[in-house]
């Protein structure tokens, strides 16, 4: 398994990528003309190593809604928040290139028009390189395709980065396959070869590579094996590990990352953030990580794999998962991932009071089951019919957002209707658009009379 690393923005930007996205490279005329399409800019490799007196040159790429990044290493103006760490040049023919100038760890920054980049973070080191690794490890390419490979390099103090861009790649046979900048694999006649990376005096073991006329045979099945989230320190990581657990090849696929998403997410929603896997083989596991600085300190996510609906899979099913920074997480309504324990939202209390102009519902909810719960919605249906009761999605009068409830903590929450309502009847339902995998999924609508009393009432309203 590799790490993939993603840097995710908040701040107004609607998507981003990492890695080795699909690029295109505008020069000139045609990069002004979509200037103005910029929706953010990501530095790849998010997240390297450098060795004290190296270098590693660093790319911008400008991101639009489309899902398409353009090249503009070279119009950025380059800034490093610890020049003494890593500095890094403006210089014509040298923009992005990073210099480790002392031990330490700083970030990378390019701004382009105002827009300031996700940053990339540069730990320069004095330990020995011990070893190079290749993902994936192995690869099956047909003729005239390409998948992008990566290297990472482990020293001797114990870290590990991506080291694409450092190493020299090698290919045992170029009449089979050839290997462009950064790593990337193209096949161009049938047969097998071996490919190797070298950096340092250090040489990783070789890969095997086959380019054949029949790399579509097999089904692929896309799963989130575990997804994990974590704020620390005003820092948010999110990590999650991805299987093909089909025995055919899945190449170029979006995973999609939706920070406290308000509906359950589907095909074609837009996110807050993706990237793109290149290459998954045959039982392999991948590793991606998206990250940010936040201001809060509670976030729940969902994680949507093969978002575009590109490979062809054997199941569909299984390919969201979501997740919070308590540690639940569940996959596709019934897996658990990081956490096995489940939440069990329940009314504590019921109650209110009505004037000639407002009336006030005072709802208390508690978590009584073993696990912490997602974000969920309260919902006041008012002045309904009994007989009627609220059904999966339906909107209530009022509703009020909760971010999430630990186990056994109770939330108290005051929602307010501008009319007024002296002995009228009205529902109020828990986690409505059905965001909590619970223990009891029947108790989550309650009916109370204003001036009276309140009574749950066991429902199959939530159908988790």
């Amino acid at each position: 398994m590799t790490r993939l690393f993603c840097a995710l923005l908040f701040c107004g930007l609607s998507a981003c990528t990492g890695g080795q996205a699909k690029s295109e490279t505008d020069t000139g005329d045609s990069f002004s003309t979509t200037r103005s399409d910029i929706i953010g800019i990501v530095v790849v490799p998010a997240e390297i190593i450098v060795p004290e007196g190296g270098e590693v040159r660093l790319q911008a790429l400008a991101l639009n809604e489309d899902r398409e990044s353009y090249d503009i290493t070279d119009v950025v103006d380059w800034t490093s928040v610890t020049a003494s760490v890593a500095d890094i040049s403006n210089s014509l023919e040298q923009e992005g290139t990073v210099t480790g100038q002392a031990t330490g760890v700083t970030s990378i920054h390019a701004t382009l028009d105002g827009i300031q980049s996700s940053p990339s973070w540069v730990t320069v080191t004095d330990a020995e390189l011990l070893r190079l690794g290749i993902y994936p490890s192995s690869v099956v390419v047909g003729v005239g395709s390409t998948v992008q490979l990566s290297a990472e390099a482990t020293f001797a103090d114990g870290r590990s980065s991506d080291a694409s861009s450092q190493v020299r790649w090698i290919t045992g046979n170029g009449s089979v396959a050839t290997l462009g900048e950064g790593g990337v694999l193209e096949g161009v006649g049938l047969g097998d070869t071996e490919v190797v990376v070298e950096w340092n005096g250090v040489e990783s073991d070789p890969i095997p590579v086959l380019v054949s006329d029949d790399v579509g045979a097999g089904a692929v099945d896309l799963t989130v094996d575990s997804l994990q989230g974590t704020i620390n320190d005003g820092y948010l990581e999110i990590n999650v590990d991805i299987r093909n657990s089909g025995d055919g090849v899945a190449e170029e696929f979006w995973v999609d990352l939706f920070v406290d998403p308000i509906i359950v997410p589907s095909y074609g929603d837009l996110p807050d953030t993706y990237y793109m896997v290149d290459y998954l083989g045959p039982g392999e596991s991948t590793n991606v990580t998206f990250a940010a600085s936040t201001p809060d300190s509670f976030h729940s996510f969902a994680v949507l794999l093969d978002s575009m609906e590109e490979v062809p899979e054997g199941n569909e099913s299984n390919n969201l998962a979501a997740g919070d920074t308590t540690g639940a997480s569940s996959v596709d309504g019934g897996e658990s991932g990081s956490s096995t324990a489940l939440a069990n939202l329940s009314f504590k209390f019921v109650g209110g009071f009505s004037s000639e102009t407002s009336t006030e519902f005072w709802v208390d909810v508690e978590n009584t089951g073993d696990g912490p719960s997602n974000e969920f919605y309260i919902d006041v249906f008012f002045d309904d019919d009994f007989a009627i009761a609220p059904e999966l999605y339906d909107e209530g009068t009022v509703y009020e957002y909760q971010p999430g409830i630990a186990p056994g903590e109770v939330v108290y929450t005051t929602l307010v209707v501008p009319l007024s309502c002296e002995d009228c009847g009205s529902w109020v339902m828990l986690d409505g658009f059905d965001f909590v995998e619970e223990t009891n999924e029947d108790d989550n609508i309650a009916w109370y009379v204003h001036g009276g009393d309140w009574e749950s009432i066991s429902s199959t309203v939530d159908s988790n």
